[in-house]
């Protein structure tokens, strides 16, 4: 049954939040915190709360209790101050006194027909409770609370009202590790990032130096690179505070939370810069967080309709102006559709206003450098802007008001800056994320793990965990290192792994997202290195030709880089540069060569790189890859080879060309004349690149482009000549016929697109070997699986309550799921290949590659 607390009737000294899920009391005072449910609770309901201590102030405990007065009806300056044993019989009252506790407490009490009381407290022994007649639990009984003592907040214990979202998404198991590790102590979190974007490189700067009333330099350079070490305070005057010297001196973490008793307007933003230039994109993925505020940056002086001006440095040190293929608008909307890939997760929080989270906040730069009728030529471009809006999929991301700053000047007081800085603590303030739980020995680990070195192996996890917490339970610790993975403060290489804290101790395990930014920014930036010495020319021009980074050049970038490390506490375990490189290959920057280290749209960067190692573990694939801008050819076996190559920015699609070589034939009287020219490429072969495809892009979605969509397609034979346009590949096998998009009185007959997926003749039926989806080979499966196999059974269609089946029938885990898997592949059928798709497909989505790599890819 549905219950919150009553908003009205309460103690003088209560307030009750909006949502009703929360009371506080306020903390100068210990008495008059009586509070009640706004509804009758009736025999069986478990009322469920938690106890947050705020305060060492005051003794005593809160009391807990039942009531048969009708809050409704009840009087509010009659309550008492507190529940003594005489008032509660006088007012049909009964209450009793929580165990001390030198935290947090969760407790969960509830009546039977009968009357008799169960208290179930976290930490303690189950009691029996009799009201001795205190409630005629006959008649209508409300739930009451005496908030008194050191504890000054009580929340109605459901998960939405105090608990991350990302834990809660993780299931039952984790949201009760999470309770037990709130109930040793918590800290409200009233903390979010800023993030700028865009195009322009001064902008973005100098706006940032404007908000945070940062002295302007006319002189100075604005362009560069990432700035994420700026962390400020909003206070309630909405005046921006420095705490960047917090940050440098470790004391971040207990400064960027704000307690129970401190104004909700304290909001505290980590501020990043993002340099706009297309060579960052690549590190997209790590930017990228639904926990942050946008503020799309642009020029009002350029013409949206024109195509944007990019500026970059040769390596002679010159500055170089060329036109980008994209407008100005155009490039604005591909930041925000950017955006949009990688933080839609498909269940975003709505707030009041109606908008959708993270919000975005265009804002127009160079205010003053429109001359004359500067008001009407700001309306027109916000007027085009918001029409090329109607249809963007982010629309609902985009706050309504748009701002028009000056930002070159030393006035932080103009009105349309401090309205932009007013709007951002606002839309901050009500993210739903703002207020959460999270536990102090989780904040404690944070601020260790700041002052550490940023790249940590398994050793030096442990060892952190150890010296700021103590013990921590290998589960809790995962679920802690995947929490601040999924939230964009760290990468957490390898949280998908059953047991990853017992793991090699040398193997790098996590890393600081601020920092991989800076450290990747210098290999995209290696062409504006100056002062190179001739020994590095030949390694810089084998990379511009051939896309090989070879390990001169990776020690001359990282030169510096590992110096600062050297300054923090040094991980002995780890390899620091085989740790960073070995980072970039995780993360979809670098392929790792066989022999030695090889290496733009994002997206189409990370299906290259992922390309280049599936291209090393065919066999014969002796060729080596060709790689050039927006362009990569590698080979498929020892007779194919696959091109790939982005489409113009604006038409959003990769092109895929498989071909076999053609073949000179021999014999013993010397080479024949006759050469076999147009070789019609395998089938198997076909088919391989298509599941690799789609297996990549369904990881790199699942990873991190939470929003993308992508469908496999071929080009529409109707009209050789004309624009070109796409028939769905699934469609196109599945059907005799199709309609041309196009042509609609056009239908396409799909046999020859079939043949290029499946040979001629009975010899093309493929023969699988009697081990696949047999049932020995499912107990494998079974055996690789983790606690993740729940949500891969309900992805194969089972119910909550087959779940709960397989476990009643099962003591052994593993034999669960092995049943879990008998179980969908007799429902399946017979169809092996299709057996073998499904089941890669939803293991995969669970985050398990290595299990679909190892158990399953071998077979396909």
């Amino acid at each position: 049954m549905a219950w919150h607390f009553h908003s009205s009737c309460h103690g003088s000294n209560i307030s009750v939040r909006s949502t009703a899920l929360t009371v506080i009391r306020n903390p100068d005072t210990y008495d008059n915190g009586i509070t009640f449910s706004d509804t009758q609770i009736q025999a069986g309901t478990v009322v469920s709360l938690f106890f947050k201590k705020s305060t060492n102030r005051w003794a005593g405990m809160p009391r807990i209790g039942f009531t048969n007065q009708n809050p409704a009806q009840v009087d509010t300056q009659s309550l008492p101050s507190i529940y003594t044993k005489e008032v509660s019989y006088q007012s049909h009252t009964w209450a009793m006194s929580l165990e001390k506790g030198s935290e947090n407490i969760f407790v969960d009490y509830t009546f039977d027909e009968i009357g008799l009381v169960t208290v179930r407290q976290l930490g303690w022994p189950e009691k029996l409770q009799d009201t001795r007649g205190a409630v005629n639990f006959k008649r209508p009984v409300w739930a009451t609370v005496d908030l008194s003592g050191c504890y000054t907040c009580v929340m109605k214990n459901e998960p939405s009202a105090y608990m991350p979202l990302e834990i809660v998404e993780q299931g039952v198991n984790a949201q009760h590790l999470y309770i037990e590790a709130l109930s040793m102590g918590s800290r409200s979190v009233y903390h979010t990032r800023l993030v700028l974007i865009g195009q322009g490189r001064e902008e973005k700067t100098c706006l940032m130096k404007t908000l945070t009333n940062d002295r302007y330099n006319t002189l100075e350079s604005c362009g560069g690179g990432i700035d994420n070490s700026l962390t400020v305070k909003i206070d309630g005057t909405k005046s921006w505070h420095d705490f960047r010297e917090a940050i440098e001196q470790g004391q971040a973490g207990t400064r960027l939370h704000a307690g129970v008793g401190d104004s909700v307007d304290d909001v505290f933003l980590n501020i990043w810069h993002f340099a706009g230039q297309d060579l960052h994109g690549p590190t997209n993925q790590v930017l990228f967080t639904h926990r942050a505020v946008y503020l799309m940056v642009f020029n009002l002086g350029c013409d949206l309709h024109k195509p944007a001006v990019i500026e970059s440095v040769a390596p002679d040190g010159r500055k170089v102006v060329e036109h980008h293929e994209l407008t100005n608008w155009e490039c604005m909307d591909m930041w925000m559709q950017t955006m949009y890939m990688y933080v839609n997760t498909g269940k975003q929080s709505l707030v009041a206003t109606e908008r959708t989270s993270p919000a975005i906040i265009i804002v127009g730069t160079h205010r003053d450098s429109l001359g004359k009728d500067t008001e009407e030529k700001v309306k027109a471009q916000f007027a085009n802007i918001r029409e090329a809006l109607q249809d963007a999929p982010y629309k609902q991301h985009v706050i309504s008001q748009d701002f028009a700053v000056e930002n070159s000047l030393e006035d932080y007081s103009q009105a349309e800056i401090l309205a932009l800085k007013t709007l951002i603590a606002e839309v901050s303030c009500s993210e739903y994320y703002m207020g959460e739980e999270i536990p102090l020995k989780w904040l404690q680990f944070e601020e260790a793990r700041l002052r550490s070195s940023p790249i940590m192996s398994v050793a030096m996890v442990r060892q952190t965990i150890e010296k700021s917490i103590g013990n921590m339970a290998d589960a809790e610790a995962m679920l802690m290192l995947k929490y601040y993975h999924d939230i964009g403060e760290i990468i957490c290489f390898d949280g998908q792994k059953d047991s990853p804290l017992s793991q090699d101790p040398s193997e790098a395990f996590l890393a600081d997202r601020r920092w991989l930014i800076k450290v990747f920014q210098k290999f995209a930036t290696i062409h504006e290195a100056k002062d190179q010495s001739p020994s590095l020319m030949s390694s810089l021009e084998r990379l511009n030709k051939e896309g090989i980074l070879e390990d001169p050049l990776i020690n001359h970038l990282l030169g510096d880089v590992l110096s600062e490390i050297q300054e923090r506490p040094i991980d002995s375990t780890l390899d620091t540069k085989q740790a960073l490189l070995g980072s970039m290959h995780k993360l979809d920057l670098l392929c790792e060569r066989l022999d030695q280290n090889a290496g733009g749209d994002s997206l189409f960067n990370q299906l290259v790189v992922r390309a280049l190692g599936w291209s090393q573990a065919q066999d014969g694939t002796e060729q080596l890859p060709r790689i050039a801008h927006r362009y990569a050819c590698f080979p498929a076996d020892g007779d194919h080879e696959v091109e790939m190559e982005m489409s113009p920015l604006k038409q959003a699609y990769i092109r895929v060309c498989i071909s076999k070589h053609s073949v000179i034939y021999t014999s013993t009287q010397g080479p024949s004349k006759s050469r076999r020219l147009q070789c019609k490429p395998s089938p198997i072969i076909v088919c391989k690149v298509r599941d690799f495809l789609c297996v990549t892009l369904k990881s790199i979605k699942s990873m991190w482009a939470k929003g993308l969509k992508f469908h496999l397609c071929v080009s529409c034979p109707c009209d050789p000549e004309g624009a070109l346009h796409f028939l769905l590949l699934d469609e196109c096998l599945e059907k005799e016929r199709v309609c041309c998009h196009e042509q609609p009185g056009v239908r396409i007959d799909t046999s020859g697109i079939k043949q290029m997926f499946v040979e001629s003749g009975p010899s093309s039926l493929r023969k699988l070997d009697p081990y696949v989806m047999s049932e020995k080979h499912l107990l494998a499966i079974a055996a690789e699986l983790g606690p993740e196999w729940e949500r891969l059974a309900v992805s194969l269609g089972f119910t909550q309550s087959n779940l709960y089946r397989f476990k009643q029938d099962n003591s052994v885990t593993d034999n669960a799921i092995f049943s879990m898997l008998v179980a969908w592949s007799k429902r399946e059928g017979g169809d092996i290949e299709r057996k073998l798709q499904v089941l890669s497909e939803a293991i995969d989505e669970c985050g398990r590659r290595d299990v679909v790599e190892k158990m399953l890819h071998i077979y396909m």
